[in-house]
């Protein structure tokens, strides 16, 4: 029988966390509940490393944030009292500063998706108007719970893109190494064994040679131009214009990629 690893609390909020057995992830939420403890976290033994790498982003750090508090919520937990365990259970300084600040802001009087709002680097507008949306209808448990279904995926989604892109970005890397290698290091031996068997090069060789002597003689001025140019792209990209045509240059490029990863996330 597979064994799961679980946090959760009880109605007192103390934490407990363990592991148990079970057949699958909803018998261990099942088996805890009848033990009088509020299932926070439930993840095989294998994910566990991967979760806890999660929680450095603070993508990773909102998913947990969103399923935990729809635990809680779920269990019929207040929201203050919610976020105040929360708070004293978060395993990311980030968050945790926060959720006590929202937690703040809703006992001065503010609604969840109005505090939230005041922090959008953490939570998107999508989550707030989804939140605002929950507040409205008296639903909020069942809204943060399709938010954990939507973050989830969207989190597999980007962990699989970024798998599939480290093979091709160690190909780019040692091809570029291996050219910069054969430019100051290769080449410069083969001048010296034309130069001493004599005759014309073809023009094609010389330009090649000559680019490599450039190379090795101002190869900081390159270094700085490349520098430059980069700082140059970050700042123009981070103002509206730039940041237009950047994403424009991106659709036209890899437009059909990402309508397909966008209209996954959704489904």
């Amino acid at each position: 029988m597979p064994v799961f690893s679980y946090r959760a609390t009880t109605i007192e909020g103390a934490i407990v966390e363990g592991v148990i057995e079970a057949t699958d992830e909803t018998s261990a939420i099942d088996r805890l509940k009848n033990a009088g403890y509020i299932p926070l976290k439930i993840a095989a033994p294998r994910e566990s490393a991967k979760r806890k790498f999660s929680l450095r982003s603070s993508k990773g750090a909102l998913l947990t944030f969103t399923t935990e508090l729809s635990a809680l919520l779920g269990a019929g937990l207040p929201l203050d009292r919610s976020l105040n365990i929360l708070s004293g259970i978060s395993e990311n300084i980030e968050m945790k500063d926060v959720v006590n600040v929202v937690l703040k802001s809703i006992r001065e009087g503010s609604s969840f998706s109005e505090a939230l709002q005041k922090h959008p680097k953490i939570f998107p507008k999508l989550y707030v108007n989804m939140v605002r949306a929950g507040e409205s209808g008296g639903v909020l448990d069942v809204v943060l719970d399709k938010l954990h279904e939507f973050l989830e995926t969207s989190q597999e989604l980007k962990d699989h893109i970024v798998s599939v892109m480290i093979y091709p970005s160690i190909l780019f890397a040692a091809g570029g190494l291996s050219i910069i290698i054969l430019l100051t290091f290769v080449l410069p031996k083969f001048s010296v064994i034309f130069a001493e068997l004599g005759g014309a090069l073809p023009l094609p060789t010389r330009m090649l040679l000559s680019f490599s002597s450039a190379l090795r003689s101002y190869w900081w001025i390159a270094l700085s131009a490349i520098v430059i140019l980069w700082i140059m792209f970050r700042s123009y990209v981070k103002t509206d214009s730039g940041r237009l045509a950047w994403d424009t240059f991106k659709l036209r490029l890899m437009g059909d990629i990402i309508k397909k990863l966008e209209t996954a996330r959704f489904c």
